[in-house]
């Protein structure tokens, strides 16, 4: 063999064992390296997602939608304890009402 064959053979092994490490890279990270333009379109939303991300008018609205959904939890507490306080609160009046009422002579 002569020196420029075994170059040439290094050169591909080198490019073959670099081709295979980024395509083991990328597969590791999620990107399907079967489908470049698929990847490319990944690429694209992320970049799009960033500069959403970056936008104060888009913040302010996601604070204001946990603000509600915050809220909205809250409001259902409160709620709930109402309601269990009101039928506890029945309960026991009624309870009481037929203790009450049924030592009394019917006669009154």
């Amino acid at each position: 063999m002569t020196d420029q064959n075994t170059e040439k053979m290094v050169q591909d092994a080198a490019n073959q064992a670099a081709h295979e490490a980024v395509k083991q890279t990328l597969t590791a990270i999620g990107l399907d390296v079967s489908d470049p333009f698929e990847v490319q379109k990944d690429m694209a939303a992320l970049r799009e997602m960033r500069m959403l991300l970056r936008d104060p008018d888009f913040q302010a609205d996601l604070a204001q939608i946990r603000a509600l959904r915050t809220s909205g939890k809250f409001i259902r507490t409160k709620v709930a304890g109402t309601v269990s306080g009101l039928i506890v609160t029945g309960s026991c009046g009624l309870i009481w009402l037929t203790l009450v009422g049924g030592s009394r002579p019917s006669g009154e």
